[in-house]
C-alpha cells in the first residue's frame, strides 16, 4: 500500500525517500562524482544536459547510487549510467514506444516499462525525447 500523506519513508541506512516503508532499493552512500572517474568531458556535458531537461519536472532529487545517478520526485523515473563517451537513459513510461535511440524495454508489470536510451550527441535529445521525458516524470509523480 503507497503512504498517502505527504511523509514519504526515509531509509535508516542511506537517507533515501521512498513511498513505501523498507523499498527495496541499492542501499549505501555514494557520491556523484565517482561516476565522473574516467569518463569524457562529452559525456559529462551529456549528463548536464539531460539533468537541466528534467529540472523542468519541478521539485526533482538526484541522488548517486552504485551503477548509476536516479532521479525521483515521489517514485523513481529516470536513471543515467555514465559511459566513458555517452550516457546511457532509462526512462519509467506507462506503455512501450520509439524513439530512435532506444535500445531496450524491460517490463516490470502493471504499466511500469523500463525504456533504455543511449544518447550520444545533444541532438539525440530531440522534441520526441523530451515528449518521453514528460511522460516520465508524470510516472514520476
Amino acid at each position: 500500500m503507497y503512504n498517502k500523506s505527504k511523509e514519504m519513508w526515509k531509509c535508516p541506512k542511506c537517507g533515501h525517500r521512498f513511498l513505501r516503508p523498507n523499498h527495496t532499493h541499492s542501499c549505501g552512500r555514494y557520491k556523484i562524482g565517482e561516476h565522473w572517474i574516467g569518463k569524457s568531458k562529452s559525456a559529462r556535458q551529456l549528463y548536464k544536459e539531460f539533468r537541466n531537461l528534467v529540472t523542468s519536472c519541478g521539485q526533482v532529487t538526484v541522488y548517486a547510487q552504485k551503477t548509476g545517478i536516479i532521479f525521483h520526485l515521489k517514485r523513481r523515473f529516470a536513471l543515467v549510467v555514465i559511459r566513458k563517451n555517452w550516457i546511457d537513459v532509462a526512462l519509467c513510461l506507462w506503455k512501450p514506444r520509439k524513439h530512435p535511440t532506444l535500445m531496450k524495454i524491460e517490463y516490470f508489470g502493471g504499466r511500469c516499462h523500463r525504456h533504455w536510451f543511449r544518447v550520444t550527441r545533444s541532438e539525440d535529445m530531440n522534441p520526441a525525447f523530451l515528449k518521453l521525458l514528460r511522460e516520465s516524470c508524470e510516472v514520476g509523480c
